[in-house]
Formats: structure tokens, sequence, C-alpha cells
């Protein structure tokens, strides 16, 4: 196999327009058209006398069926964008619309598959107005993979295709003040890496955010959940918020303070995370916001650090019962152990610890 690949190698040396078309094949950006005629010089010029000529072919073969160009994403996304959003008649009945619409979800998980593998395909325009239209979908999951895609492809779109971002800002806005815990994640991942100003877009929205933290307020925690990735995404502007948020917020309102929760069984050790009080959800959210800030802190870490993991390890001396009150449900009491642990894992000065 060696001798195969020197002999290859001195064949490219001396052949350059062989050499050229193996770069083309890797080279990114490159059209399916342009690959296509790349494979077939390279087959031409191989003959199947090269015994590496097998390995190569097969190679080709594998390669060739998951090609993808950006003329191959525009179409891709339109096409799913129509059946997301597609008008049914009224005779049609709700069997054929789910089925459309549960067609356009495929389509939407193909997209961010490709995102993953191909995301200097995603360059044109339309591509980002058609993700923009996808954001509005009443569908939370639709939203949610749209910000996905949108979070691996719109890297300094706001310098690429300044209109289209403009419009996406408050959109992200909104998203990440009203939206669920994981799409306000999403939006302020989104926001990062979309915007040249994003530190002062993000410390704008704390700002607004820390305003709003209220025990009270339904959609907390989506908000919590959001502060928790700016602490991850920009620490210098969230350090500027720490103390109203941590201390007088996390520990002093939500950790420690226990609010009566309906249902309390004695045989519920476990229940999905759906099913959690906005209370128990909120706490949650709150461990990984302390853990984040401790994580990225400017500041000396074994000072900060220090309360946060006697907090933590309290938390799980009591079983998850921070004040020992019963006023947690089992299960809430178990999520809320486990993501302790997760907690005080992720503050490890390990490479393989991450929430």
């Amino acid at each position: 196999a060696n001798s195969d690949l020197k002999r290859l190698s001195n064949t490219l040396v001396h052949d350059r327009s062989l050499l050229k078309a193996f770069q083309t094949i890797v080279t990114p950006g490159v059209s399916c058209q342009q690959v296509a005629r790349a494979v077939s010089e390279i087959m031409k010029k191989l003959t199947n006398k090269n015994p590496i000529m097998d390995t190569i072919r097969a190679l080709m073969d594998r390669t060739a069926p998951v090609l993808a160009d950006a003329t191959c994403i525009t179409v891709l996304v339109n096409l799913t964008s129509n059946l997301l959003t597609a008008p049914t008649d009224a005779e049609s009945d709700d069997e054929d619309k789910f089925n459309i619409f549960i067609n356009g979800q495929k389509g939407l998980h193909l997209i961010l598959s490709l995102a993953t593998v191909y995301p200097g395909q995603f360059k044109a325009q339309e591509v980002f107005e058609q993700l923009l239209v996808n954001l509005k979908n009443p569908d939370n999951e639709v939203v949610l993979m749209d910000l996905k895609i949108l979070a691996k492809t719109a890297h300094g779109l706001d310098r690429r295709h300044p209109t289209v971002a403009s419009c996406l800002q408050p959109q992200l806005l909104k998203i990440a003040k009203e939206g669920t815990p994981e799409q306000a994640k999403q939006a302020i991942q989104v926001i990062h890496s979309v915007y040249t100003d994003s530190p002062k877009v993000l410390e704008h929205l704390l700002e607004s955010m820390v305003q709003m933290l209220d025990t009270d307020l339904p959609n907390l925690p989506s908000i919590v959940k959001a502060t928790g990735q700016i602490a991850k995404v920009s620490p210098k502007i969230f350090e500027n918020f720490s103390r109203e948020i941590v201390r007088d917020f996390i520990v002093s309102e939500v950790l420690t303070q226990d609010r009566e929760e309906e249902g309390l069984v004695e045989d519920d050790y476990w229940c999905e995370e759906e099913e959690l009080s906005r209370d128990t959800r909120v706490k949650m959210e709150g461990l990984h916001v302390m853990v984040n800030w401790v994580s990225q802190t400017s500041g000396d870490k074994t000072v900060i650090s220090t309360p946060v993991l006697k907090l933590l390890w309290a938390l799980l001396q009591q079983k998850g019962d921070m004040n020992g009150n019963c006023e947690l449900r089992l299960c809430s009491m178990s999520h809320l152990r486990l993501h302790a642990g997760l907690c005080v894992l992720s503050s490890l000065p390990s490479p393989l610890a991450t929430i």
C-alpha cells in the first residue's frame, strides 16, 4: 500500500492537471458540476492498471452521492420552507396537512445535517431570507432547528448580507426573551456568531433581562437560560451584572427559596423534564448560570468558585432539597441532584467536563 501511495504521489508531482483535479474535489465552495468533471478526469488518467485505482474509485463512489453545493442548499431550503408554510386546500383533511408539515420538518433535519458538514455552502442571501421566515413559524421545534442551522452557518452574516442581518436581530432578541429555554440559548449563540458588535448587543440585552428578573415571571426559565449562555460566550459582559444575577437573584431568590409544588407523591422519584414545575426548572438553569460564570470569569477563580462549589455540595448532601423543608416533589429533588452533579463535574479543570 505504501508503494502504491508513493507511486500516486510521484504521478501527482509530474501531472499538474491531475493534481488540480484532486484539489478541486477537496476545495470548499466548489460546485457539484466542477467536482463531477474533476472525478471524471481522475478516472480517465488513472487507468485500471494502477494498483491504487480501486481504492480511489471506492472513495469516489462513497463521496459522490453526498455532495452538496450552494445551488443544492438553496433549492433544498426553498423546498423545505414551502412545505412548512404550504397553504392547504379547504378540502384537504388533517392527515394531509400533517404529512406536508412533517415532510418540511424532515427537510429541516437534513438541512441541519448539511449545515454541520457543509457550512461554507450556505452563501446565498435567499437562503438566509428563508431561514428568517422560518423563525416566525408557530411550531417551536421548527424555530429551534432553524436557530441551530443559523448558529452553524451565519457567521459574519452582518458583513455578507447586512440587510438580512439587520432584519434578523429583532427576531433573535425577541426569541431570547420570549422563546423556550433551548430557543433562548440558541438565539444568544446566533447573535454572538452573526454580529461584529455582538458584545454591545448582548450587553443591552442582558441589562434588560436583569430588570426583568422576577420569580413570578412566566418565562423566567428562558431568561435565566439566556443569561447563562451570555456568561459563556461573553464573560466580560456578564461580569458587570454578576452580582445582581448570581448573588441577589439566583442564590437569594431562587435556590434558597422553595415554593409549594403540586403533585407531591411519595413514590414519584422521576419524571420528564417538561413535567417539572417552573420553579424547579429555574433552579436547574440557575445552577448552570453559576458554573458558566465561574468557568469563564477573568477574576480569581479560587475565590469565586469556592462558595459555588460549597452550595452545589450542600445541594447534593441534602439530596436535592436545599432547605430541607420537604416541600419539593421527589422527582424535582432527583433532577436537582443530577444537575448539581453535572455542574460539579463541569467545574473540574478537565477538557472532558462539559455541561
